[in-house]
């Protein structure tokens, strides 16, 4: 059950970097991408949304990395990793949070943190300790 939570997350992640893609501009500022990019897919450029395009794919992966553990026992222990370095990322995306609180970090245009920016990277804390529990609790009870 863990790890197809873990795996809806991760969906959830790839549908919503579509969804900027296609809402464009306003969808990379408030997800803080950045003004250059955000006026890049206004402007017409297509690099925006390849770049968008490839996270969410590797949003897709992981997913179906977390489905395929839920799902199946083949390659077991390998998957069990891949799920327990997804969750690695995600906490080190969401370590953040610590430079964030302090006002140590500058966004892409120089901006200092705002609300949605201690929202994304709790969120990216807990969506990490969701996977790396669901390859720990999975790994206990195979003993």
């Amino acid at each position: 059950m863990l790890y197809v939570l873990a795996g809806l997350a991760d969906l959830i992640l790839a549908l919503l970097h579509v969804l900027v893609i296609v809402v464009g501009g306003d969808a990379y500022i408030f997800l803080r991408a950045g003004k250059v990019m955000a006026a890049a897919d206004v402007a017409g450029d297509i690099w925006p949304a390849l770049l968008t395009l490839a996270i969410a794919t590797v949003f897709l992966i992981w997913s179906l990395i977390c489905f395929w553990a839920a799902f199946k026992d083949r390659f077991g222990k390998m998957v069990r990793v891949l799920v327990g370095l997804i969750g690695a990322v995600f906490v080190l995306r969401g370590s953040a949070l610590f430079f964030q609180f302090f006002g140590l970090t500058l966004f892409s245009d120089g901006e200092s943190p705002v609300f949605r920016d201690f929202a994304f990277s709790s969120l990216a804390l807990v969506i990490g300790a969701l996977h790396l529990y669901a390859a720990y609790r999975n790994q206990r009870l195979r003993r």
